[in-house]
């Protein structure tokens, strides 16, 4: 899925099918994404969203976050292998609820604080995200 211009298109690919999703930059959106088992990238660069939650099975996926914002992303994993990618003028907060999973977090910008990982300007920053983890036997990077 890409907020790039263009609108839907399906296509087969290497054994699958591979989705473009173009959603109206200009409108607030919240976002319920379930993946399932496979291979996501989900680039909301450009999106206004307001509420992102993401469900994922056994798969691989790349998150690139809203740029522009104030939002809470919920992130919910099985066996899956998860990089989330913060711009680097969003502040965020970051929790995490985990089994057998591996969380790395960028701790340069993310610095762990109260059981938590944080922005310094998390108070003031005018573009922020809440992100909450909960996954199983998952591999996470957030930076």
């Amino acid at each position: 899925m890409r907020s790039t211009p263009g609108g839907w298109r399906a296509a087969a690919r290497e054994g699958g099918l591979a989705w473009d999703l173009t959603i109206n930059r200009q409108v607030p959106v919240a976002l319920d994404l379930n993946t399932g088992a496979g291979e996501a990238e989900l680039d909301l660069t450009d999106l206004h969203v307001t509420e992102l939650a993401v469900s994922t099975g056994a798969s691989k996926v790349t998150l690139n976050l809203p740029s522009t914002g104030r939002y809470e992303v919920r992130l919910k994993a099985g066996a899956a292998s998860v990089r989330v990618r913060v711009p680097v003028n969003v502040a965020a907060r970051i929790g995490s609820r985990s089994g057998l999973a591996d969380v790395k977090v960028d701790e340069r910008r993310f610095p762990r604080m109260e059981g938590e990982w944080r922005s310094r300007d998390l108070e003031t920053a005018e573009h922020r995200a809440d992100i909450r983890v909960e996954v199983g036997a998952a591999a996470v990077e957030i930076g």
